[in-house]
Protein backbone atom coordinates (compact mmCIF):
# COMPACT_ATOMS: atom_id res chain seq x y z
CA UNK A 1 0.00 0.00 0.00
CA UNK A 2 1.55 3.20 -1.28
CA UNK A 3 1.59 6.24 1.72
CA UNK A 4 2.20 5.70 5.47
CA UNK A 5 -1.28 5.42 7.62
CA UNK A 6 -0.66 6.31 11.04
CA UNK A 7 -3.18 6.36 13.90
CA UNK A 8 -3.46 9.67 16.02
CA UNK A 9 -6.25 11.10 18.34
CA UNK A 10 -9.28 8.82 16.57
CA UNK A 11 -7.84 9.86 13.46
CA UNK A 12 -6.11 8.16 10.46
CA UNK A 13 -2.82 10.50 9.26
CA UNK A 14 -1.96 9.45 5.62
CA UNK A 15 1.74 10.24 4.66
CA UNK A 16 3.53 10.09 1.37
CA UNK A 17 0.48 9.94 -1.08
CA UNK A 18 1.24 11.79 -4.42
CA UNK A 19 -2.41 12.49 -5.06
CA UNK A 20 -5.82 12.92 -3.97
CA UNK A 21 -7.07 9.57 -5.72
CA UNK A 22 -3.94 7.72 -3.62
CA UNK A 23 -5.81 9.12 -0.54
CA UNK A 24 -9.30 8.12 -1.71
CA UNK A 25 -7.92 4.38 -2.44
CA UNK A 26 -6.08 3.97 0.93
CA UNK A 27 -8.68 5.21 3.13
CA UNK A 28 -11.15 2.52 1.07
CA UNK A 29 -8.46 -0.19 1.97
CA UNK A 30 -8.08 0.80 5.09
CA UNK A 31 -12.13 1.00 6.15
CA UNK A 32 -12.20 -2.62 4.95
CA UNK A 33 -9.10 -3.55 6.61
CA UNK A 34 -9.98 -2.10 10.41
CA UNK A 35 -13.79 -3.96 9.80
CA UNK A 36 -11.84 -7.16 8.56
CA UNK A 37 -10.31 -7.05 12.00
CA UNK A 38 -13.76 -6.40 13.98
CA UNK A 39 -13.40 -2.67 14.47
CA UNK A 40 -16.57 -0.66 14.39
CA UNK A 41 -15.40 2.32 12.60
CA UNK A 42 -16.95 5.08 10.79
CA UNK A 43 -15.48 7.60 8.47
CA UNK A 44 -16.58 10.61 9.59
CA UNK A 45 -14.21 13.19 6.66
CA UNK A 46 -11.59 13.64 4.93
CA UNK A 47 -9.17 16.14 4.87
CA UNK A 48 -5.90 17.20 2.86
CA UNK A 49 -4.86 19.14 5.74
CA UNK A 50 -0.65 19.75 3.97
CA UNK A 51 0.90 19.34 0.95
CA UNK A 52 4.61 19.23 -0.09
CA UNK A 53 5.33 20.54 -4.02
CA UNK A 54 8.93 21.01 -5.71
CA UNK A 55 10.19 22.90 -8.64
CA UNK A 56 13.04 23.38 -10.40
CA UNK A 57 13.88 26.64 -12.19
CA UNK A 58 17.35 25.74 -14.01
CA UNK A 59 19.44 28.35 -12.71
CA UNK A 60 21.13 30.28 -9.82
CA UNK A 61 19.31 32.80 -7.83
CA UNK A 62 20.41 35.84 -6.31
CA UNK A 63 18.77 34.92 -2.83
CA UNK A 64 19.94 38.15 -0.21
CA UNK A 65 17.73 40.06 -3.20
CA UNK A 66 14.91 37.90 -2.93
CA UNK A 67 14.86 37.87 0.04
CA UNK A 68 14.54 41.36 0.80
CA UNK A 69 11.74 41.37 -2.67
CA UNK A 70 9.37 38.84 -0.74
CA UNK A 71 10.28 39.49 3.02
CA UNK A 72 12.14 36.14 3.43
CA UNK A 73 14.72 35.20 5.51
CA UNK A 74 18.36 34.76 4.46
CA UNK A 75 20.81 34.31 6.69
CA UNK A 76 23.61 32.17 4.97
CA UNK A 77 25.76 31.60 8.13
CA UNK A 78 22.74 29.94 9.51
CA UNK A 79 21.01 27.96 6.86
CA UNK A 80 22.21 27.92 2.47
CA UNK A 81 18.58 28.95 1.67
CA UNK A 82 15.94 31.45 1.71
CA UNK A 83 12.86 30.85 3.96
CA UNK A 84 9.93 32.59 3.12
CA UNK A 85 5.99 32.71 4.29
CA UNK A 86 3.35 33.07 1.65
CA UNK A 87 -0.33 32.47 1.50
CA UNK A 88 -0.31 30.74 4.44
CA UNK A 89 2.99 27.92 2.95
CA UNK A 90 6.31 27.89 3.68
CA UNK A 91 8.47 28.32 0.44
CA UNK A 92 12.51 27.12 0.78
CA UNK A 93 14.47 28.03 -1.96
CA UNK A 94 18.00 27.40 -3.00
CA UNK A 95 20.71 28.99 -4.37
CA UNK A 96 20.90 26.63 -7.77
CA UNK A 97 17.29 28.04 -8.31
CA UNK A 98 15.07 24.61 -6.42
CA UNK A 99 11.80 25.73 -4.23
CA UNK A 100 9.57 23.33 -2.42
CA UNK A 101 6.54 24.91 -1.37
CA UNK A 102 5.72 23.04 2.04
CA UNK A 103 2.25 23.37 4.03
CA UNK A 104 0.34 24.08 1.09
CA UNK A 105 -3.32 23.27 1.34
CA UNK A 106 -3.72 22.07 -2.38
CA UNK A 107 -1.79 21.34 -5.27
CA UNK A 108 -3.69 24.30 -7.07
CA UNK A 109 -1.84 26.38 -4.23
CA UNK A 110 1.21 25.16 -4.98
CA UNK A 111 0.97 25.88 -8.52
CA UNK A 112 -0.30 29.43 -8.01
CA UNK A 113 2.84 30.14 -5.84
CA UNK A 114 5.24 28.56 -8.05
CA UNK A 115 3.27 30.32 -11.13
CA UNK A 116 3.31 33.84 -8.43
CA UNK A 117 7.13 33.92 -7.86
CA UNK A 118 8.08 33.23 -11.55
CA UNK A 119 5.80 35.88 -12.88
CA UNK A 120 6.71 38.76 -10.29
CA UNK A 121 9.84 38.33 -9.23
CA UNK A 122 12.12 35.89 -12.26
Amino acid sequence: MAGSPLFYKNRIVITGVRSKEGVDRIVDKLMVLLGEYGFKHKLVGVEIANVTGYAYLGRKLDLPSLAEKIKGVYDPDYRPYLVARLNNATLIISQQGKIVVWGAKSIEQVEELINFLLLKYF
